[in-house]
């Protein structure tokens, strides 16, 4: 930062915040490591590489091994101990979703049609008539 913004940041603070920032730097600074303790501090190895500088490819000894090794199922250990039920779930809601009872022949509305071409009368449900011209199934082919 330069002279004219630490100056100005520092004009602004009040008497008591002042005084603490001052307390924090001191314990602050004597926290600092010395060198010697920074050398110290474990460093992790890199990983081996693979790639190398002129970029050639090395193989590495992995742990696990550079084959293909089948995977095993192990048993199911969970058991439901029912420790996280919902205790807004009702049952009696949930068993009519999804059941419509399908219709039966006596539900169906059928019209009787006659056939363009052979004339002959059959019966057809009402939502399959459309157009002018009906077939009977032999006429359609």
């Amino acid at each position: 930062m330069s002279d004219d913004v630490l100056s100005t940041m520092l004009g602004m603070l009040t008497k008591e915040q002042k005084e603490q920032l001052v307390a924090k730097l001191i314990t602050d600074v004597g926290n600092l490591q010395t060198e010697d303790q920074k050398e110290n501090v474990i460093k992790p190895e890199p990983a081996p590489r693979k790639v190398n500088e002129d970029f050639t490819v090395s193989k590495t000894n992995d742990s696990l091994g550079s084959r293909k090794s089948a995977v095993k199922a192990k048993t199911n250990t969970w058991t439901d101990t029912g420790e996280n039920r919902d205790s807004d779930y009702d049952p009696s809601k949930f068993e009519a979703i999804g059941r419509k009872a399908r219709p039966t022949e006596a539900r169906i509305k059928k019209v009787t049609k006659q056939c363009c071409v052979c004339n002959k009368s059959f019966e057809i449900a009402a939502g399959l008539v459309y157009g002018k011209f009906y077939r009977c199934d032999r006429c359609t082919g």
